[in-house]
């Protein structure tokens, strides 16, 4: 398992690296596109549709390191209340929930995902392939559903690597 943990360290960092990639690009297509329509009359037809797929490749990707970090929404006030065995047992419940979840958007994504491909569609302004955007779906869900994993892995005392807290890594 800590060979795991190294991979899924480098894994979310390449993850991290490709959305700030993502909003980058996207800061500068907007920004170029903007000073085109501003003073040469003239911009670029394909902006606003680059912007809008690759958020939501950016959303996808996005979820898997939010989980990794522990920073999705979490209802935890009955967390004192339960005490720590059945806290415990639903923090294993949720994840096998989610992880349930992770892969039947797997594996509805993907079949999605080949029709699109089958069908040869294309995305009006860009021209790319439609089952680009598409494949965000079962990439994102293959993320998230390895790090639920991970995290129930954690859980029952196995060597997954724990996120750390918000703000407890110096980098944040």
């Amino acid at each position: 398992m800590k060979r795991w943990s190294w991979y899924s360290a480098r894994i979310v960092r390449v993850e991290e690296a490709t959305i700030g990639l993502m909003m980058l690009a996207i800061t500068g297509v907007i920004f170029v596109n903007v000073i085109r329509r501003y003073f040469f009359d003239s911009g670029l037809s394909w902006a606003e549709e680059f912007s809008r797929y690759t958020v939501v490749w950016m959303t996808f990707v996005g979820a898997s390191v939010c989980v990794y970090r522990g920073i999705h929404i979490v209802v935890d006030i009955w967390a004192d209340r339960l005490g720590k065995w059945l806290d415990r047992g639903c923090v294993v419940l949720a994840h096998l929930i989610s992880i349930t979840f992770c892969l039947a958007m797997l594996v509805l994504g993907t079949r999605i995902t080949l029709k699109v491909m089958l069908l040869s569609q294309k995305t009006i302004a860009l021209g790319m392939p439609m089952w680009l955007v598409y494949a965000a779906i079962p990439v994102g869900a293959l993320l998230m559903g390895l790090r639920f994993v991970e995290k129930l892995a954690a859980l029952h005392g196995a060597d997954a690597p724990q996120a750390p807290a918000a703000g407890e890594r110096g980098d944040d």
